[in-house]
C-alpha cells in the first residue's frame, strides 16, 4: 500500500483470467484478450472521491516481471500508469481514462519538479502535471542521460544527442 498526500493506492498483479469478475470503475485494456497474460487491480482511496477500483489487463511476456508502474500526482488528481506495451493517465476526480498510448516498451516515469518524464524503449517525453506533452525526443537503448534544470540530454547509438525540454 502506498500513501501519496491525499490518495492511498493498493495494487496487485495476478494471472489473467477473462472470467475474473468485480465491479470496476475503470477497465484498462489495449488489444485482444488472447494477448493478455496478467491483470493488475488497483484500489485508490480518497476522502472526497471515495474508492476507485481499476482493472488493467496487459501482456508482459515475462514470467518474473510483475511491474505495473504507477505515479499519483495529487496536485492535479491524476494517476499515471504504465506496463510493457502501453501507458496512460487516469483523471481520479472524473474516474475516467484521460489518455491511453501504445508504446514499444514502457520503462518508467520520473518526476522532475512539476514535470513528469515518461521513458519508453524508443521515446522520452516531458509531460506537465495535467498530462499535456511539453516535448518528446527519440531515444534508443543503451543510452546515457544527463539532467539539467530545464532539460535532459540523452546520448544514444542510433539517434545521437537528443535534448528533451522540461519547460514550456
Amino acid at each position: 500500500m502506498t500513501t501519496l498526500n491525499k490518495y492511498e493506492l493498493t495494487k496487485g498483479t495476478l494471472k489473467f483470467d477473462k472470467n475474473f469478475k468485480k465491479d470496476f470503475d475503470i477497465i484498462i485494456s489495449e488489444g485482444e484478450s488472447n494477448e493478455f497474460d496478467r491483470t493488475t487491480t488497483m484500489t485508490i482511496t480518497n476522502d472526497k472521491v471515495g474508492k476507485i477500483y481499476v482493472r488493467a489487463d496487459w501482456s508482459n511476456l515475462s514470467t518474473s516481471d510483475q511491474d505495473f508502474a504507477t505515479l499519483i500526482i495529487s496536485e492535479t488528481d491524476k494517476l499515471f500508469f504504465g506496463a510493457k506495451f502501453y501507458w496512460g493517465i487516469i483523471d481520479l476526480k472524473q474516474k475516467k481514462i484521460d489518455r491511453l498510448e501504445n508504446c514499444e516498451l514502457f520503462w518508467t516515469f520520473e518526476k522532475h519538479g512539476d514535470i513528469i518524464v515518461e521513458i519508453t524503449e524508443l521515446l522520452a517525453q516531458s509531460i506537465d502535471l495535467n498530462g499535456e506533452v511539453i516535448d518528446q525526443v527519440p531515444i534508443d537503448s543503451p543510452f546515457e542521460s544527463k539532467d539539467f534544470k530545464d532539460r535532459i540530454e540523452f546520448q544514444s547509438p542510433v539517434y545521437g544527442r537528443q535534448t528533451l525540454k522540461l519547460l514550456k
